[in-house]
């Protein structure tokens, strides 16, 4: 019973949630993750020890307020696997051109038009997403098994992924083994994720700095990252009417 009580009464270490360390190592994660794209390499990094640290792991060294700017300033100089963003890119197009069940292909056609949507899907045709576009692909489904590219594409850990489509990171990882697809309400959150971000690219021509400025704190978003605003359709809107004013000026 004693032992019982221990591990309950047992403080949080390292990454649970809890911990004092908790926050700071969610940091790292997500920016090891963010730089390469790939958890393995990401965990690898984290864990060896570099001569630039005096000997000390990344992770180790980012203890300190000092040692963690270190770190940070280290994982810039880190070559990037850009094949790896490529084939997620290529995933992203298959899952949401997949085509749905007979039932799902009649329901595609648009009220009033009679005439199924086409069945390949282009991420540069998201800036913005045309609503026939998007309706076909909810219509359709999307897989679960969509999130481990979506998430590779955004530069998003896993985890970060999932609390922002409000969703449970094991369920969805059984989810998407299983076959089943998303719920309406989370596809929808995933089809605006991936409009911001292509609206992003166009703006700032460049696919690194569209990513660093969605998962930014924006003063205008009250102080909330761009991609935080996903949640919902109005928040959504923000977003593409500041990334608007920006490529075309006016007010916001």
């Amino acid at each position: 019973m004693k032992k019982e009580e221990d591990w309950l009464n047992a403080v949080p270490v390292g990454r649970e949630f809890g911990s004092p360390d908790h926050e700071r190592l969610m940091d790292l994660d997500q920016a090891a993750y963010t730089r390469f794209r790939s958890r393995e390499k990401a965990r690898n990094w984290l864990d060896t020890p570099c001569e630039d640290l005096d000997g000390l792991s990344p992770e180790v060294a980012s203890t300190t307020p000092q040692g963690m700017a270190q770190v940070m300033i280290l994982l810039d100089t880190q070559a990037v696997d850009r094949d790896l963003r490529t084939e997620a890119r290529a995933s992203l197009e298959t899952f949401l051109s997949l085509p749905g069940d007979s039932d799902d292909q009649q329901s595609a056609s648009l009220p009033g038009e009679g005439v199924v949507l086409e069945q390949s899907v282009k991420l540069d045709s998201f800036a913005p997403l045309a609503s026939a576009i998007g309706y076909s692909i909810i219509t359709r489904g999307v897989p679960s098994a969509i999130l481990e590219p979506l998430g590779e594409y955004l530069d998003l850990t896993p985890s970060a992924l999932t609390n922002l489509l409000g969703l449970d990171l094991r369920t969805t990882q059984r989810a998407a083994i299983t076959g089943q697809k998303l719920p309406v309400q989370v596809a929808e959150c995933v089809l605006r994720l991936l409009e911001m971000n292509q609206l992003a690219r166009d703006v700032f021509d460049s696919d690194e700095t569209a990513l660093a400025w969605l998962n930014r704190p924006h003063p205008m978003l009250a102080g909330r990252a761009p991609f935080d605003w996903a949640r919902s359709a109005y928040g959504s809107e923000r977003v593409k009417e500041i990334l608007i004013a920006c490529k075309h000026g006016g007010a916001v």
